[in-house]
């Protein structure tokens, strides 16, 4: 998975376009995040879930924020030891949570960047 993609994605559904290469895209980061068991795979393919339902809904500012969200994360166990956990708690979640966002969504991806930053301290 390249983050450049789903950058590139996220920019799409930002300026309101989405059509089957994107779809695709999501599908195999989807596929890719799930091969590769990162601890923040579940809160991926949420957000991509998330993305794809909102765009498919016409909301494609809301699926970009989606995508925004996890474009950087690890989507391996690999990738974890490069992360950047302070980047993404300093300034990806908090530009997420600067969205129109329902109180059910934020609630969701808090509980899921706990669980995931629990299961790296564990790990």
């Amino acid at each position: 998975m390249s983050s450049t993609e789903l950058a590139f994605v996220r920019n799409r559904l930002i300026n309101g376009r989405f059509d089957d290469r994107d779809r695709d895209v999501l599908s195999k980061v989807r596929a890719a995040v799930t091969a590769g068991r990162s601890t923040f795979g579940p809160m991926i393919v949420d957000a991509l879930d998330a993305a794809v339902a909102a765009a498919e809904n016409g909301d494609t500012p809301r699926a970009g924020w989606e995508v925004n969200l996890v474009h950087n994360l690890p989507v391996s166990r690999d990738e974890e030891d490069r992360w950047d956990e302070a980047h993404f708690l300093r300034f990806e979640l908090p530009s997420y949570l600067d969205q129109d966002i329902e109180a059910h969504r934020i609630r969701q991806v808090i509980l899921a960047v706990a669980d995931a930053l629990r299961g790296l301290a564990s790990g």
